[in-house]
């Protein structure tokens, strides 16, 4: 389902307040949490077309309209925007990992270039999210398959639940069981 360009905005200022207090909670800096990106042009969705055939479901490009891109999204994992689809080094570097989580897997996962596209990915873990450009479902991959999500919605409703319960766990221990 299609969602409007107000759904999407609620969703974003939402996730924002939320990074804002994980950011406040998280004394020790063991992340870092930047705000989103200004929403991507029609110019911008257009170029990233024309580099990424194919890229793009609606849902991902109302996004993408509202916040394009997102370092810090999820932990390290950042969240991509159309300057990281058109340079590419996002994008190659989780199609490694995915790769090679594919290929542990004895491909069980399935992953396939012509029929998905990361959409985020961790600075320095191994965690990545596929989209499922034919069915619009995102795939959280870490090595095995942690999560699948049935949206773009979906997943950005599921990684603020995340987000919160990390907020609670670092009310309670600012080191996360690691000092």
């Amino acid at each position: 389902m299609k969602r409007d360009d107000r759904y999407w905005r609620q969703m974003v200022e939402r996730f924002s307040r939320l990074t804002n207090e994980m950011a406040a909670a998280d004394v020790n800096e063991i992340w870092n949490y930047g705000p989103p990106n200004p929403g991507a042009t029609p110019t911008e969705i257009g170029e990233c077309r024309e580099i990424v055939p194919g890229l793009l479901v609606a849902d991902h490009v109302q996004l993408l309209t509202v916040a394009n891109g997102w370092p810090g999204f999820y932990h390290d994992v950042d969240l991509f925007g159309t300057d990281d689809f058109i340079r590419g080094e996002k994008l190659q570097k989780a199609w490694e990992l995915l790769e090679a989580a594919d290929q542990g897997s004895g491909g069980l996962l399935s992953i396939d270039r012509a029929k998905f596209l990361p959409i985020a990915a961790a600075q320095f873990d191994i965690d990545c999210f596929v989209l499922g450009l034919e069915t619009g479902v995102v795939r959280w991959i870490a090595g095995q398959e942690i999560e699948t999500f049935p949206s773009i919605a979906a997943f950005v409703e599921g990684m603020i639940r995340y987000n919160e319960e990390t907020l609670t766990e670092l009310r309670v221990d600012p080191w996360l069981g690691a000092g």
